[in-house]
């Protein structure tokens, strides 16, 4: 398999020499993300944005945060749901998930069942720590769909307008608009 790989990054890295393509794939296992590099200026760049269709990646609940796209989402307890799309799922029986805290160099791959729509965030592996960031990759095919998500706690045992309030002052914007609509 490993030959296989090496095969497949050598012929992909020919092609890209001789057509004259900017980017090249490699895929180092099928544990770790997709890496890609420029050949332009040979930096390794860590993430690339898939197009958004309008309306297919809105909140599925104020407190589940949407991993269509890199984002800041508030959280109140210690329980937080990942969420996704299902037509942006692999389609698999399971999902591999991996989350990395990168600045503090832990990463956790979890399996996320076809037959739930949400994943609980895997505390005891990988603790939630308010204001960090951290990259959340879904394996599709070969390679990882990766997104920031920055996570900020807010207080529980406040109004929902005090709430509102500080979720837009943590830039949980999209979170404070809909539980601004839910509360109205």
């Amino acid at each position: 398999m490993v030959a296989l790989r090496f095969k497949l990054l050598i012929v992909n890295f020919s092609l890209s020499l001789t057509l004259g393509f900017n980017n090249a794939i490699a895929f180092e296992s099928s544990y770790s993300a997709t890496i890609v590099y420029s050949q332009e200026n040979g930096e390794q760049v860590d993430k690339k944005k898939e197009p958004r269709r309008r309306g297919d990646c809105d909140l599925l609940s104020v407190w589940t945060a949407n991993i269509c796209e890199s984002n800041t989402f508030c959280y109140q307890a210690e329980e937080v749901a990942l969420w996704l799309p299902k037509h942006k799922r692999s389609g698999q029986m399971n999902d591999r998930v991996v989350i990395q805290n990168r600045s503090a160099q832990k990463t956790v791959i979890k399996q996320w069942p076809a037959s739930e729509a949400t994943f609980t965030w895997p505390l005891s592996n990988i603790p939630l720590q308010s204001g960090s960031t951290y990259w959340v990759g879904l394996k599709k095919g070969r390679d990882y769909s990766w997104i920031e998500l920055t996570v900020y706690q807010i207080s529980a045992n406040i109004l929902a307008a005090e709430q509102i309030t500080e979720m837009r002052q943590q830039g949980c914007s999209q979170q404070a608009d809909r539980l601004e609509k839910i509360e109205n």
